[in-house]
Formats: C-alpha cells, structure tokens, sequence
C-alpha cells in the first residue's frame, strides 16, 4: 500500500529546498501549481525493489504517478494531481516549520 509517508518521502527528496523557498514568496495556489508542474516537467526515476518505499515516480502534465511494488511483485500506483501535489507540499512545509519551534 502506498502510505502517505511513502508519497512525503518522495516529495521531501527533490527540488524541496527551492519549492519551501517559492512557497514564502507565493501565496497564490495558481502560481505554486503552475511553478511546480513545470519544475517536475515531464520526468521520473525507478529503483526497483525498494521495500517498503515508493520504487517509482512518473510526472507528466496532469501529475505525479507514485509507483510501488508490493511483495507478490505487483505494482501499485497512486496518481496525484497538480494542485494536490501542492497542497501535499504546504502541509509538509508547514509540518516541519512547527517541528523546528521546539
């Protein structure tokens, strides 16, 4: 099962440190939309047999394609769109600006 964790994890690895910097400087959700589509453009990787991690992401115009394999090697995938990949990433940002006051 792809958990949330799974799809954090994911978001946390690539491009986070200009997209926390973008989000101070936007509020607009069209423009975090817009900027991180075409940040991701059109793009993916693959590790295969990652355990209990995402082993695959896809992006293209519409979103991201998380890919995992389970343990009868069948492959689940959960596709996130655009504005809900943004909102995923405010929470994230938001989640550690709170961990950082204590």
């Amino acid at each position: 099962m792809i958990t949330n964790k799974n799809i954090d994890e994911v978001l946390k690895k690539q491009y986070f440190q200009e997209i926390k910097d973008f989000y101070k400087r936007n509020n607009s959700a069209e423009e975090r939309i817009s900027y991180i589509r075409d940040l991701y453009g059109h793009s993916g990787w693959g590790i295969p047999d990652k355990g209990d991690f995402i082993d695959g992401m896809h992006c293209d115009s519409s979103g991201i394609e998380f890919i995992k394999t389970n343990s009868n090697w069948k492959q689940e995938t959960m596709k996130m769109k655009w504005n809900k990949v943004a909102e995923r990433l405010q929470k994230i940002i938001e989640n550690e600006s709170q961990l950082s006051l204590f």
